[in-house]
């Protein structure tokens, strides 16, 4: 679970993530705005031990400031709204992560459509955030079920309407 902090001082940030880790648990990743305040909250927070979504990522610089954070959220589709190559800015990043040893994973946010998100996995993010419609664009297609019709049809023909875990238990 990520949440997103709205203070807009260091220790409104701080005061949010103490309360939503009060009402969530500790391992809810706090969602921290990397601006000036947010880096200072981020680095106070890491030292006690939360876990942290670094948000509004736009650039290298911000995304290399980030990188105590354990996700760092790049706006793909908002970077591409304001003409930055935002595959680009993504495997920037992940490339950086990996030059200095950083263990910081790339949670790309920001979608409009299905080639954005498979543009930023081939960057390099690990990770992606997604609206509804979004996947429903990546997952609905009429060659999948067309398949899972045909692997019913397969099933049903050599073991009647049996479910599969019905005929397992007879071995």
């Amino acid at each position: 679970l990520h949440v997103q902090v709205t203070g807009v001082t260091a220790q409104a940030l701080l005061a949010e993530a103490e309360a939503i880790a009060e009402a969530f648990g500790k391992n809810t990743y706090i969602k921290i705005p990397v601006n000036r305040e947010g880096i200072k909250a981020i680095k106070e927070l890491k030292r006690n031990g939360f876990v942290i979504t670094a948000t509004a990522i736009y650039t290298r610089e911000q995304a290399f400031l980030a990188g105590i954070a354990d996700y760092a959220a790049v706006y793909y589709n908002r970077m591409q709204n304001l003409s930055i190559d935002s595959r680009q800015v993504t495997a920037d990043i992940v490339s950086l992560y990996r030059m200095h040893g950083m263990e910081t994973r790339v949670l790309a946010a920001s979608f409009k459509n299905c080639g954005q998100v498979l543009e930023a996995v081939l960057a390099g993010a690990q990770s992606v955030t997604l609206p509804a419609a979004v996947l429903d664009s990546m997952v609905d297609n009429a060659l999948i079920d067309k398949a899972v019709s045909d692997f019913k049809e397969d099933w049903t023909k050599i073991n009647g309407e049996k479910r599969i875990d019905e005929v397992l238990t007879q071995y």
